[in-house]
């Protein structure tokens, strides 16, 4: 764990310390060229003594200057990231992480779906969620990933007639349906884009999951 620690932080150190380094625009590069000329004017007048060390007396002490001053740029900003952007960004990235776990462990474990068992008209996205056991979200946007395969399978057995719509005999509310070829488009068509909301029935779905062979407990109960 501490290896795994230290060689994340050289690692992240490493790409930042490179990244502020290389210019990514004309601006970005402006803007280092100017705090090379900046640095490079102190070690000038740094060195400007008569018995200091002579920075700019020749090419080859030009050259030297240059190669001393990008490697001390270069470790200043190392050691800063090294110090404290990297041990902070891997807090950040296990924060989130911890977040995202525990967001979805309260979804799985603490939900109860039988809090739905008196909601007889559920939408199809509501209803892939309690298939999933997890907490319908307020609308379709904030699913849990688990649900979204589920609605796929919903959404084809309305195509397919093998689930019912809440009132099945409103003409207003199956007219989309009549625009269905009749044939398969798989799971992946988009051929047809059916609401999220579309509203369904307790009886239908057990009818449904009895035809595909499933059981889900807010459906079932507990003895499944």
């Amino acid at each position: 764990m501490v290896r795994e620690y230290i060689l994340f932080v050289l690692k992240m150190s490493w790409a930042n310390a490179w990244r502020t380094m290389i210019a990514h625009s004309w601006a970005d590069l402006a803007g280092k060229g100017l705090s090379a000329v900046l640095i490079l004017g102190v070690l000038y007048f740094a060195s400007d003594s008569p018995d200091g060390y002579r920075a700019f007396d020749d090419e080859l002490s030009i050259t030297k200057t240059v190669l001393y001053a990008a490697l001390l740029g270069f470790g200043l900003v190392f050691a800063i990231n090294l110090l404290f952007v990297a041990p902070y960004q891997l807090y950040q990235n296990a924060s989130i992480a911890l977040d995202e776990k525990m967001k979805f462990q309260v979804d799985e474990i603490a939900f109860d779906v039988h809090q739905w068992d008196d909601v007889n008209c559920l939408q199809l996205f509501q209803a892939a969620s309690l298939w999933a056991e997890v907490s319908p979200p307020m609308s379709p946007d904030a699913m849990h990933h688990k649900a979204l395969p589920i609605l796929q399978k919903l959404k084809f057995g309305v195509i397919n007639s093998e689930l019912a719509l809440f009132d099945d005999l409103d003409n207003k509310k199956r007219q989309w349906l009549l625009m269905v070829p009749a044939v398969s488009f798989g799971m992946n068509s988009k051929a047809i884009e059916i609401p999220d909301t579309t509203e369904t029935d307790r009886q239908s779905l057990i009818k449904f999951a009895e035809k595909i062979n499933e059981r889900p407990r807010f459906l079932f109960g507990d003895d499944v």
